[in-house]
């Protein structure tokens, strides 16, 4: 089975990961959703997109690495409360 027909849940970091992961389960039965992983977060920007750290030093690195910390937990409340924003 393809990841759409297998995942309850797959999330992208950013537009173009987004784009290639709905190119890869169109057509398929998808057994739950594809989101981005900054629909979880509880700051929200204006922005879906996790930045690439690569790019931008340590202050970048930082920043995302408090968005993903914070991201976290109510990403994990939601799985296990079975409140996945579909």
């Amino acid at each position: 089975p393809s990841d759409g027909e297998e995942f309850d849940l797959i999330l992208a970091m950013d537009n173009t990961t987004l784009s290639r992961i709905k190119s890869t389960v169109k057509g398929v039965s998808l057994k739950g959703t594809v989101r981005f992983f900054r629909d979880y977060d509880p700051i929200q920007d204006g922005s879906n997109e996790v930045p690439d750290p690569w790019y931008g030093g340590n202050d970048e690195s930082e920043l995302v690495f408090d968005m993903i910390e914070r991201t976290m937990k109510p990403l994990v409340d939601s799985i296990i409360n079975n409140k996945v924003l579909l």
